[in-house]
C-alpha cells in the first residue's frame, strides 16, 4: 500500500512537471494592439493524462503541485489577491478528467475521452475567465477589454481541446496497456 502512495506521489510529480515544462513553452500571440497576450499551452495533456491512467487522486495531486510551483514561484507577476484562482485550471484538468473516466468505469475510449477534454476545457475556460475578470476588477483594468480576452479565450480552448483529443487518447490507451503489462 505504501509503495503505491509513492508510486503516485512520484508519477503525479513527473507529470507536473513535464506540464510546468509545457506551459513555459506555450505560445504567446500579442493582442489588441500589442498591449495584452494570449497564451496558447499544451500543459493540461500531462495533468489529464495524470487523472485518466492514475485516478482522479493522482490528477488532482499532479494538478496541485503544477499549480503552486507555476503561481507560487514560477509566475511572473508573483503572488497577487488573485493568484488562488488562477491555480484553479491546472487543479481542474487533472481532478476532472480522473472523475470523468472513473464514471466510464476507467474504459479509455473515445467518446470518454471527447467527453472528458469537452467538459474540462469548458470548466478550465470558466475558471481562467473568472480569473482574468477578477484581475480585472482587483487591478482595475477595462472591463471592455476583459470580455473581449475571455471569448478569445474561449475560443483558442476549442481549438485546443479538438487537439487534445486524439493525443489524449492515443497516449491513454498506450500507457494504460504499458502500465498494467
Amino acid at each position: 500500500m505504501r509503495q503505491k502512495i509513492i508510486f503516485n506521489i512520484v508519477i503525479a510529480s513527473i507529470l507536473a512537471a513535464m506540464a510546468l515544462v509545457l506551459e513555459k513553452l506555450g505560445i504567446k500571440i500579442p493582442l489588441l494592439g500589442n498591449t495584452t497576450t494570449l497564451r496558447i499551452s499544451f500543459y493540461g495533456l500531462p495533468l489529464m493524462i495524470a487523472g485518466i491512467i492514475f485516478g482522479y487522486k493522482t490528477g488532482l495531486l499532479a494538478g496541485l503541485i503544477m499549480a503552486i510551483i507555476s503561481q507560487l514561484v514560477l509566475s511572473e507577476y508573483g503572488i497577487t489577491p488573485t493568484t488562488p484562482l488562477w491555480m484553479i485550471a491546472p487543479i481542474i484538468f487533472g481532478l476532472l478528467s480522473g472523475l470523468i473516466i472513473k464514471i466510464f468505469k476507467d474504459k479509455i475510449s473515445v467518446i470518454s475521452i471527447l467527453i472528458s477534454v469537452v467538459i474540462t476545457s469548458i470548466l478550465v475556460s470558466l475558471a481562467n475567465s473568472l480569473a482574468l475578470y477578477v484581475d480585472g476588477i482587483v487591478f482595475d483594468y477595462d472591463t471592455k477589454i476583459t470580455f473581449v480576452l475571455i471569448m478569445i479565450r474561449i475560443l483558442s480552448s476549442i481549438v485546443v481541446a479538438c487537439i487534445y483529443i486524439p493525443i489524449l487518447y492515443i497516449l491513454s490507451k498506450r500507457l494504460k496497456k504499458f502500465i498494467e503489462e
